[in-house]
């Protein structure tokens, strides 16, 4: 672990964590009374309608290698026909899961 900063709590107990907090939903909070830790754990929520992307591996897996593909410059124009293929198989995983 690597300690960035001291931070002194406000009247009221509080600390400000201010950029450390940016982006992060919520944290779990850990407490090592042994070592006389808190350990904050940041976490991320997603959106209920996304979250079927997570849910399915291969559809994750095909969605990382996409954007792999486009880092890489791999990616061309789509086809408008194959676009709509595509709009409906995404249809179909929501719906399957």
């Amino acid at each position: 672990m690597e300690q960035l900063h001291s931070v002194i709590p406000d009247n009221r107990n509080r600390i400000a964590l201010g950029l450390l907090a940016e982006g992060v939903s919520r944290f779990d909070i850990i407490v090592d009374k042994e070592n006389d830790t808190i350990i904050l754990k940041p976490y991320v929520d997603i959106p209920r309608r996304e979250s079927w992307l997570y849910k399915n591996k291969g559809s994750f897996e095909s969605v990382k290698q996409g954007i792999e593909d486009i880092k890489a410059r791999r990616v061309g124009q789509v086809d408008k026909d194959i676009q709509s293929d595509i709009d409906d198989e995404i249809a179909k995983l929501k719906n399957e899961i």
